[in-house]
């Protein structure tokens, strides 16, 4: 029973993004078992206790940052605490909600999803893997060069993998020179920073599903795609059957993903405004 006990507190304080189950083995170690016993210290003076500054990392640095996520997951509310930069001086008409679909080890993207600011999408996709080139052109032609893509996660994904492709076919960095990529799991839901963390979710993990569910989004009927990996395969499966219901599913999928970039977006600067008192307008 003990050991039962044990692991019950030791998952609600990994409850807490930014809390590993090190961690968690540190501040039980200061008498911390609940959520509520964390929130019963001061930060400066958690992070400055001696087992938590020989911590290796960043952990002295990210209490406050920590002990904003357990407030919000006790109080069950999302917490703003400032404005996030990225949210300044953006023009809609600048704006593309991107998600690509790709094969990362040969960095061949066989499907282009891009929606602007109203909502209207556009998809590029690769039929036949000759078209691969053409497919890339098409999109740098439809996008500003100044444009802002709007993902979530993508700084180990998309972004890259468009960049490897435009070098790839050798094509010119002037298609998107001004371009630039605003992610907002890194830029803003979870920047692990201080300076620049000023939002803070009551949910774990913080995946593109769970924070665009928690804001209400509803994803469609039947659709039989769940991963990036899962539409790879569908691809796949499309060349070989020129089956026009798999392909159908793709589709699907990537909307599917637009409009929960675009709902978590939304969500967030509402947030922002609301906490700026209009002054993001």
């Amino acid at each position: 029973m003990r050991l039962q006990s044990t692991a019950m507190k030791m998952d609600e304080l990994t409850s807490v993004p930014l809390i590993s189950y090190k961690r968690a083995s540190v501040l039980r170690s200061l008498g911390i078992k609940t959520l509520h016993d964390l929130l019963s210290w001061s930060p400066d003076t958690l992070s400055n206790q001696e087992k938590i500054r020989s911590c290796n990392g960043s952990f002295s640095k990210q209490i406050p940052l920590i002990m904003n996520y357990a407030r919000s997951i006790v109080e069950k509310r999302v917490i703003v605490t400032g404005i996030n930069e990225h949210f300044r001086n953006i023009s809609k008409s600048q704006i593309y909600f991107l998600d690509l679909e790709y094969d990362a080890s040969s960095s061949f993207i066989f499907l282009y999803g891009i929606m602007n600011a109203t909502g209207h999408i556009i998809q590029i996709f690769v039929d036949d893997p000759i078209q691969e080139k053409d497919a890339l052109e098409e999109f740098l032609k439809i996008v500003r060069k100044d444009a802002i893509f709007v993902t979530y996660a993508s700084k180990s994904a998309d972004e890259p993998i468009l960049k490897k492709s435009i070098e790839k076919f050798k094509l010119s960095s002037s298609c998107i020179s001004k371009a630039r990529f605003f992610d907002l799991f890194y830029h803003v839901i979870f920047t692990q920073k201080p300076e620049t963390q000023k939002i803070f979710l009551p949910i774990k993990p913080i995946t593109e599903k769970t924070v665009s569910d928690y804001f209400g989004y509803k994803p469609p009927k039947y659709l039989h795609i769940h991963n990036g990996l899962e539409a790879l395969m569908f691809y796949k499966m499309y060349l070989r059957t020129k089956n026009k219901k798999l392909k159908k599913q793709i589709l699907r999928y990537n909307k599917s993903d637009l409009q929960r970039i675009k709902l978590i977006y939304q969500k967030i600067f509402n947030l922002f405004r609301q906490y700026a008192k209009d002054e993001l307008l």
